[in-house]
């Protein structure tokens, strides 16, 4: 996206600190690098508003029928842990994404909230978000990618061994749970 984009996205956005960017370029005619940089940023994020919904809902989905539904990826040499946030979290339902590491020692690159926005953290790279976009885009052919890829179920980590889970790239019971289609017909 070029900056004369950027400042086209932001031009609808509601975002204080957006506005006060784009007030400072209608005064002055350009910005300095650094505010350029926020610019492209923030039109990236407000044109991404709601991208990552499948992720949210696939989450939700599986929340019917499973306590902690969770979903393990390894997505361009990037591994992704994303879960759905406990009743005693301060963002309930929400769906956050880690790298998978034991708590405490692991990244957190953010959540996904009921809206499909994401919340990045600084630790959320462009390739991390890219891979983001990837599984929000496709969430079928990247989850079965893994499964076929590693022989192991994305969400429950089993092993697949029938014909049939192994050409899905994940089981019948999770497909089920996570409202996904499974088998040949």
């Amino acid at each position: 996206m070029t900056n004369q984009e950027s400042l086209e996205v932001l031009r609808t956005s509601t975002n204080d600190f957006a506005e006060s960017l784009l007030a400072q370029y209608d005064e002055r005619g350009d910005l300095s690098e650094k505010q350029w940089h926020w610019i492209n940023k923030l039109a990236q994020e407000h044109a991404a508003r709601g991208a990552f919904l499948p992720i949210y809902e696939l989450l939700a989905k599986a929340s019917e029928h499973l306590k902690y539904p969770k979903l393990v990826l390894n997505i361009d040499g990037h591994d992704l842990k994303l879960y759905r946030s406990g009743p005693k979290s301060k963002h309930c339902g929400a769906v956050q994404i880690t790298d998978g590491g034991p708590f405490g020692d692991n990244v957190w690159y953010g959540r996904i909230e009921e809206s499909g926005n994401l919340i990045a953290s600084r630790d959320c790279v462009d390739t991390v978000r890219a891979a983001l976009i990837s599984l929000a885009g496709d969430v079928v052919g990247v989850t079965a990618a893994y499964g076929i890829a590693t022989g192991n179920c994305c969400f429950c980590n089993a092993r697949l061994t029938d014909e049939r889970s192994l050409e899905a790239g994940f089981g019948p019971t999770c497909a089920k749970h996570f409202g996904l289609p499974w088998g040949s017909k």
